[in-house]
């Protein structure tokens, strides 16, 4: 019953929102997308595991490491500033 061509992403897609969706019965599933059982529930328990991760705030931890790197990003910019100050002073009194 399995199929040896590999989903595209697009497909993959479509298939979880098949499963997730419940309008059709486990064995309509399998027999339209041409999967085994086996593969229904991996694919399923994939997406449920990935979309439980997903609601626990686990999408928030890219915000929080972009305002990290922006902090830091300024703070070596002020660093860089002064350093370009503190040279253009040493050139100064050079003579």
């Amino acid at each position: 019953m399995g199929r040896n061509v590999k989903f595209t992403e697009d497909e993959r897609y479509r298939l979880v929102l098949d499963i997730l969706n419940e309008k059709l019965s486990h064995a309509e599933v399998c027999r339209n997308w041409n999967i085994s059982s086996n593969y229904y529930y991996k694919l399923r328990d994939k997406a449920l595991e990935i979309l439980k991760a997903g609601l626990k705030g686990s999408s928030s931890q890219p915000v929080g490491k972009v305002n990290r790197l922006e902090q830091e990003l300024d703070k070596l910019k002020r660093f860089a500033g002064e350093q370009a100050l503190i040279i253009d002073i040493l050139k100064k009194k050079d003579p």
